[in-house]
């Protein structure tokens, strides 16, 4: 008597073995392919100009004093450090789809960027940088930016 069982490996779910079901790996690379990739975390636009970049940055509903912002070798480090809600308000939501917790995003910078003189300002959720071009790249500089 001969007994065999036929499958194909992607759909094999064996102790011990991970295996992700195919519609996550479908969904997820759908979401990849159409620029959606939702490890990425928050959105980000860079234009360049004859003399500067502009860097926009999607961060809704955080004040001005919870984002921190540093460069250090042409690393565009920003943090927002938003307050979680209270627990006696959380228990009231009926609906709770957006996290309000803490994030951070690293951005590398052009080689003709000039970190040292970013100006960043933050307007209706959006936080907008502006980076100077300068014509010899700069190395190993570190400095804080003020978000206006």
């Amino acid at each position: 008597m001969n007994d065999t069982l036929l499958h194909t490996k992607e759909y094999c779910v064996y102790p011990g073995e991970y295996n992700p079901l195919p519609e996550i790996e479908t969904l997820l690379n759908e979401l990849h392919s159409a620029g959606m990739d939702p490890l990425a975390g928050v959105p980000v636009n860079m234009d360049e100009f004859e003399d500067c970049f502009t860097i926009e940055m999607v961060v809704p509903g955080v004040q001005q004093e919870e984002i921190c912002v540093h460069t250090e070798d042409n690393i565009l480090f920003v943090r927002i450090l938003h307050k979680k809600l209270d627990d006696a308000r959380a228990k009231k939501l009926q609906i709770h789809e957006f996290e309000s917790g803490s994030f951070e995003r690293h951005l590398l910078l052009p080689e003709n960027a000039d970190p040292e003189f970013i100006v960043a300002e933050y307007r209706q959720g959006i936080l907008k940088f502006y980076v100077p071009k300068t014509k010899e790249p700069t190395k190993n500089t570190i400095s804080r930016i003020v978000v206006y």
